[in-house]
């Protein structure tokens, strides 16, 4: 898994302060991703034969002794070219992500840096080694609405330079519309709609992405009404046979209370998971008295909210 994980797939954290080691360095901490992932080509930069203690100290396997005899010749030549080209990367990666004065800041601590900044400095370790994936957990919540758009932006910016596939997990459904390509709409674990950001925008389909698009604040909202979704989240579960919004929503029949229903295309690319669409054969149920299931089917809405 230490194959993938760093190296194929990172991860932006949701709270930058936790997600840092506070005794650690910024050097030490984006150092690290090189020195696990990158091996190889830090062994490839050292010149003549690599001593063994030196190649344990790249491997991060080298002990106490090891690591004190690194100290002295005839390692020590080797351990400074290896500490300047660990340097060299990592203020590059810090470069890479806006950061102005990468050489100072990367001998700060956590605690010495703003919220902005160890936000850059996460994203920094986690695109150190260029991933096929990276995974961004809410990474602007912790942040105040200036800042948050700058780091929007390097997000972005870094997706088109490295090529880098981003799954963004958030409930800021206006941030989700200006990032994201394709959107995946979850409830209690599961799946309920997904599609083009455009179509799941414009033409909800589930009727929990109806109701939490609705929930948004427009322009030509009531004052003082507030939308809500009636009801509680159920608990976790994921053997839940059943529909796992059948008890909040306005259109659940009795196939919800005892199926669970199945991925349905309303469109090209855009599926849900909603009885009210589709035939029973496609949710894979008996079909009573032809194949389209007993119950209404659910109007579309052809716009989304205008506050989003």
């Amino acid at each position: 898994m230490r194959q993938l994980r760093g190296r194929r797939i990172a991860m932006i954290f949701q709270d930058a302060s936790k997600a840092l080691n506070p005794v650690l360095s910024i050097r030490d901490q984006v150092a690290e991703v090189f020195l696990q992932h990158r091996s190889h080509d830090l062994l490839a930069g050292l010149d003549g034969p690599v001593l063994p203690p030196v190649r344990r100290a790249i491997r991060q396997e080298a002990g106490y002794l090891e690591r004190q005899l690194l100290l002295f010749p005839p390692f020590r030549s080797q351990s400074r070219r290896l500490r300047k080209m660990l340097d060299d990367l990592v203020a590059q990666a810090l470069a890479d992500v806006q950061i102005a004065n990468p050489r100072k800041v990367m001998e700060s601590h956590p605690h010495q840096l703003s919220g902005g900044m160890k936000q850059r400095a996460m994203i920094a370790q986690a695109m150190a080694c260029d991933p096929d994936v990276l995974i961004a957990d809410e990474p602007t919540t912790a942040l105040d609405t200036t800042v948050q758009a700058r780091i929007l932006e390097l997000i972005l910016e870094m997706r088109q330079r490295s090529r880098t596939a981003v799954l963004y997990i958030s409930h800021d459904l206006s941030v989700v519309k200006m990032v994201c390509d394709r959107v995946g709409v979850m409830y209690a674990g599961t799946i309920a709609e997904i599609g083009s950001a455009e179509r799941v925008f414009r033409s909800p389909h589930h009727p929990y992405t109806r109701a939490l698009l609705g929930a948004v604040p427009s322009a030509g909202q009531e004052r003082g009404h507030l939308a809500a979704i009636k009801g509680l989240v159920p608990e976790f579960s994921l053997d839940s046979p059943l529909c796992r919004f059948h008890d909040r929503c306005s259109y659940a029949v009795d196939a919800c209370r005892s199926s669970r229903p199945r991925d349905v295309q309303v469109a090209p690319g855009h599926s849900v998971a909603c009885f009210g669409y589709g035939t029973a054969e496609a949710h894979g149920l008996p079909a009573t008295g032809g194949d389209d299931l007993p119950h209404v089917q659910i109007p579309v809405v052809e716009k989304g909210p205008v506050g989003v």
